[in-house]
């Protein structure tokens, strides 16, 4: 299992609020530097506004060894975002209430919650990010930058291709294939091979 978050770096900061990746980085030891958001109203209670994007290239020239982490869930801005900080600066973040199997394999610059589990020869792409309770089965592939919400469920023998949403509490059934940046609604339960750019809600979904 590679993973690049054993070292932590001199500080943190979030690209994207997400309170949940925040204690998550706290949990593991790091100072938080503050938060990367183009939203200025963003709630970031006691974290330091650092802006947008596009602050990062002076912040990182006065900070040399401060790093990020993607906390943003679209697949599409997290591919734009990794190229942008960096991969050199992008850290993975790996819960130690996660399950991850010897076996398993974790791509750079994975954001990795609470309860997830990572069963044999389970493989997460670059720059995913997996919430609160996922669940890879044997052998499921997920491809770059793809995000899973809390809950979802890939069973066994699944593959989605890069840049796939899956939803809250969604379920793939086993052996199917997800295309590249196809879209699962919240509590779906998928039967049958979605196409790529797809979108499917419901049960069965469709």
């Amino acid at each position: 299992m590679a993973s690049d978050s054993a070292s932590p770096p001199v500080a943190l900061a979030l690209v994207g609020m997400d309170w949940d990746a925040a204690a998550l980085a706290e949990e593991l030891g790091w100072r938080l530097a503050g938060v990367f958001d183009p939203d200025p109203g963003a709630f970031v209670g006691d974290l330091t506004p650092l802006g947008p994007d596009e602050n990062w290239p002076d912040v990182a020239a006065r900070h040399p060894g401060w790093r990020v982490l993607l906390a943003v869930d679209v697949p599409a801005a997290r591919r734009r975002l990794y190229a942008f900080y960096g991969p050199e600066r992008v850290m993975a973040a790996v819960s130690p209430h996660a399950h991850l199997d010897r076996r398993a394999e974790v791509g750079p610059g994975a954001l990795i919650q609470r309860e997830v589990l990572l069963m044999p020869w389970a493989r997460l792409g670059t720059g995913c990010k997996l919430h609160l309770g996922v669940t890879l089965h044997h052998e499921a592939r997920v491809g770059d930058f793809s995000v899973l919400a809390p809950g979802a469920r890939l069973l066994g023998r699944v593959e989605t291709g890069e840049g796939v949403y899956v939803g809250a509490g969604a379920v793939v059934l086993q052996n199917l294939r997800i295309g590249d940046g196809a879209v699962i609604g919240a509590g779906a339960v998928v039967t049958r091979d979605v196409p790529p750019g797809a979108r499917v809600k419901g049960v069965p979904a469709r």
